[in-house]
């Protein structure tokens, strides 16, 4: 097609349709045959459309493109689907339980943020900064997992879980966090996924808006949004989580139960300046502070980096108290996920 359109404009206007052009080798089966009609191993662009649609055709090409030969794998859907449906996951906890506003959320103000908004401003604008490089070299495999481990592990699996216990008393500043990151990516994706990135456009457009998601600009990285410092920090808290997690599992300490402190002893007694609260709350402990000098009481402990990890086992009355609401607040959950009883 792309040499029958050179011919053609060469003869009718004696120039070239286009300055560059990406091309991918043959698409092989499964075992890495030539797909051929006479073999039957063929599947044909509608047949992958008819069973999901275009935007996942186009994700999978774009993930897959290497400038070679491409193996096709209907396996390889099931995670384009979990991408899909975690995006709208996210979107929709966004939509629901804040007032996301696309007009003002082309630019925002992360001074008065707390650490956990700035981490994700910050990783979301290294994310655009190296997707459009991407994007420019048409690295689509890489621009496309990036986006992906965004969206899946930094801010579904992280962010979401960092805030939901602010919903209710941040709306304001979660509701701008939300909206510059959507709107962000739904631009950032639009190339790859048109159908997909115009219908959450339309779904937030306000009045005044560009018609659609394509009349607007891809979004730039902005190097004054990029706090290198806080996402070191923030990677190494969650290392010293998942130890947490772990210290708890030995103690058969569930997650669900808090408990009274956790600290942290290291020779600078000051690894986490701003983390200290995220910390706190993901690990469900009233207190978490950090030390020079190791604590005296009931506590169990672990080797992290180059310190330790104390975790305070001791639980009262009270805190015990609290331990049996968590566990019936996760029985009435499930039992209203049973019911398939969506949040009011």
């Amino acid at each position: 097609w792309w040499n029958s359109q050179l011919i053609t404009s060469t003869i009718c206007f004696d120039d070239k349709p286009f300055k560059e052009i990406a091309m991918h080798g043959m698409v092989l089966d499964i075992k890495k045959n030539k797909m051929s009609k006479s073999v039957g191993n063929i599947v044909a662009p509608s047949e992958v459309i008819a069973k999901y649609n275009r935007d996942y055709l186009r994700h999978y090409i774009a993930k897959e493109f290497k400038g070679e030969d491409m193996v096709f794998d209907w396996e390889a859907f099931k995670d384009i689907h979990r991408f899909f449906n975690t995006f709208w996951n996210s979107y929709n906890y966004g939509a629901i339980h804040l007032e996301m506003d696309f007009s003002k959320a082309e630019k925002i103000e992360v001074r008065k943020l707390k650490a956990e908004d700035r981490w994700i401003i910050s990783k979301l604008h290294s994310l655009l900064k190296e997707a459009l490089e991407a994007y420019e070299k048409y690295g689509y495999p890489k621009a496309v997992s990036l986006i992906e481990y965004f969206v899946l592990e930094e801010f579904s699996r992280t962010y979401i879980k960092m805030v939901r216990d602010r919903i209710k008393d941040n709306k304001a500043e979660l509701g701008a966090v939300f909206s510059h990151v959507f709107y962000s990516l739904i631009r950032l994706l639009s190339p790859i996924v048109p159908h997909m990135a115009e219908f959450y456009y339309q779904h937030a457009r306000a009045k005044g808006m560009p018609d659609s998601v394509h009349f607007t600009s891809l979004p730039q990285g902005q190097e004054g949004l990029i706090d290198g410092a806080l996402e070191k920090e923030i990677s190494k808290a969650k290392e010293l989580l998942e130890s947490v997690l772990r210290l708890r599992e030995e103690q058969k300490l569930r997650l669900r139960w808090p408990l009274q402190e956790l600290m942290y002893v290291s020779a600078s007694g000051k690894e986490f300046p701003n983390a200290t609260q995220i910390i706190a709350d993901s690990a469900n402990v009233k207190k978490f502070s950090e030390s020079k000098a190791e604590p005296k009481g009931k506590y169990a402990t672990k080797e992290f980096g180059e310190g330790k990890i104390y975790l305070n086992v001791e639980a009262g009355a009270e805190l015990k108290e609290e331990w049996e609401l968590m566990e019936l607040r996760r029985r009435i959950q499930d039992k209203r996920k049973g019911l398939k009883l969506n949040p009011s």
